[in-house]
């Protein structure tokens, strides 16, 4: 009875769920304005922090938006297997970072420069480029990453961290 003794491989298949649509308004995102503009709903009121990614193609048409973390009142952690798996299944070339300070204040602290880099390596080993880190406050505010041009920040604060090492 060869057969009983046969070891079994589940065989899978990835598929990605659509549960609704929301309206952004174009046919690409060109802006942080328009990236905040449509997820504000999704993030106003929380008490917690939420993360959430937008994998787009290589017209920056969003492709979806996912929930990859929620928090609590001043932190929130996703790995980035998380950030990454809806925009590996749907074949995205970037990904849209967005997460929201329930204090309204939207300067991004250490924690949040640590973990815009290695989302960063993770998407540059993957081939998925991280196009912005984007903190959502109170009303209108907001922190674009790659608006404000401070990248050169993130490379400080990896620089410290090389050297305390």
């Amino acid at each position: 009875m060869e057969v009983l003794k046969t070891k079994y491989v589940p065989l899978v298949r990835l598929q990605v769920v659509r549960e609704r649509f929301l309206p952004y308004g174009q046919d690409k995102i060109s802006s942080p304005e328009k990236v905040v503009k449509m997820v504000r709903r999704l993030l106003d009121g929380s008490d917690k922090e939420c993360i959430l990614a937008i994998p787009v193609d290589t017209k920056s048409k969003p492709l979806g938006i996912e929930f990859v973390a929620m928090g609590s009142v001043n932190c929130a952690y996703a790995f980035a297997r998380e950030i990454y798996k809806h925009a590996l299944i749907s074949n995205a070339t970037g990904v849209i970072i967005v997460h929201n300070h329930p204090s309204g204040e939207v300067m991004p602290s250490e924690q949040d420069w640590k973990f815009t880099r290695e989302i960063q390596e993770a998407g540059d080993l993957l081939g998925v480029e991280l196009l912005d880190h984007i903190i959502v406050g109170d009303e209108e505010k907001y922190f674009s990453m790659s608006e404000t041009h401070r990248w050169e920040i993130r490379e400080k604060y990896v620089s410290r961290e090389k050297e305390a090492s």
